[in-house]
């Protein structure tokens, strides 16, 4: 099972995982099975689009303009629930991305990043 904090992720808890982390089963330490529920793609899909978005200035325009477009430049594709959101449009789910809020932060995000100098190739 995968700790709150990300543990498994960085290695901490990975022996205790065994290969039922990766296949399902019992893990070798007798814990629970590892259940996936199809939002672990989605997720992983946000959190790139929103790491590009930081630190690309430029992807972050074209994501702001064109979510389709933009989730396809990286070879994802969406639910069109998830470019509503996306595009700010309020879902089942609850409210889009208010990206008027985010307008007003993300130079100074991205310039506290340095980005330049920790990322070789802005993609």
């Amino acid at each position: 099972m995968m700790n709150d904090d990300n543990s498994a992720m960085n290695g901490d808890n990975m022996e205790s995982m065994g290969e039922a982390g990766y296949g399902g089963g019992q893990n070798q330490g007798g814990g629970e099975e590892e259940v996936y529920t199809g939002h672990t793609e989605r997720e992983v899909a946000f959190k790139l689009l929103a790491a590009h978005a930081l630190v690309d200035r430029d992807f972050y325009w074209f994501l702001r303009k064109d979510p389709v477009a933009a989730a396809a430049s990286l070879h994802m594709v969406l639910d069109e629930s998830d470019y509503e959101y996306l595009r700010g449009l309020a879902t089942e789910t609850g409210p889009g991305v208010d990206w008027e809020r985010i307008d007003a932060l993300v130079d100074d995000a991205r310039e506290a990043l340095h980005a330049p100098t920790v990322v070789r190739s802005l993609w």
